[in-house]
């Protein structure tokens, strides 16, 4: 239907056999807007309830819910129904069935995982001006976290702190972060 929907609103005629009154409502209710990627999506036109909304396709919304899941942290129900606040159609019953096949993160004791997160100023600067990046650590158990200041956004200064933090506490089973872990294995190796 979908397809069909966009092959309306480019001026061709749907494959698929619909009602007698699908291209006046499409054309009525819905528009082509055009993405910085060049994909083209559906959304509602203004002056409709959920106007400028897009148009969730039920073959995709586990890769959608999936994802949201993973950019909210594994978040829970609510984060993921906050992420898709712009979608038209995505049922919350469907954001429940699929959060709950995704793996829940199990640590057993304090430091089996660890995620690293650095955390620019975005420009600004300290009074001082010299620190511009946060190192925060947190522990997935205990949930206790650890902050040190960073001037540059380099491999070598994250190792440093990195390394107080394992000679004081010991060293992690699991460390997890978003960023270029390569250039921190290698600089680790280099360094120790």
């Amino acid at each position: 239907m979908y397809n069909d929907m966009k092959r309306v609103l480019e001026g061709k005629q749907p494959t698929g056999s619909h009602e007698a009154n699908f291209q006046w409502w499409v054309r009525n209710t819905f528009n082509l807007k055009v993405l910085p990627g060049g994909t083209t999506c559906i959304v509602r036109k203004e002056g409709n309830r959920n106007a400028g909304k897009y148009i969730a396709i039920k073959e995709h919304l586990y890769d959608m819910i999936a994802s949201a899941h993973e950019q909210t942290c594994h978040g829970r129900r609510d984060a993921m129904k906050f992420k898709f606040k712009n979608y038209l159609y995505c049922p919350s019953r469907f954001v429940k069935d699929i959060k709950t096949s995704a793996r829940a993160i199990h640590v057993e004791s304090f430091l089996s995982k660890l995620q690293m997160d650095l955390v620019d100023f975005g420009g600004k600067t300290t009074p001082t001006g010299d620190m511009r990046y946060i190192l925060h650590v947190k522990d997935h158990r205990t949930k206790y976290s650890w902050a040190y200041p960073l001037p540059y956004k380099l491999a070598s200064e994250v190792c440093k702190k990195l390394h107080a933090l394992f000679c004081e506490v010991g060293p992690p089973d699991e460390l997890q972060s978003d960023n270029a872990v390569n250039s921190l294995q290698t600089t680790w190796l280099t360094t120790s």
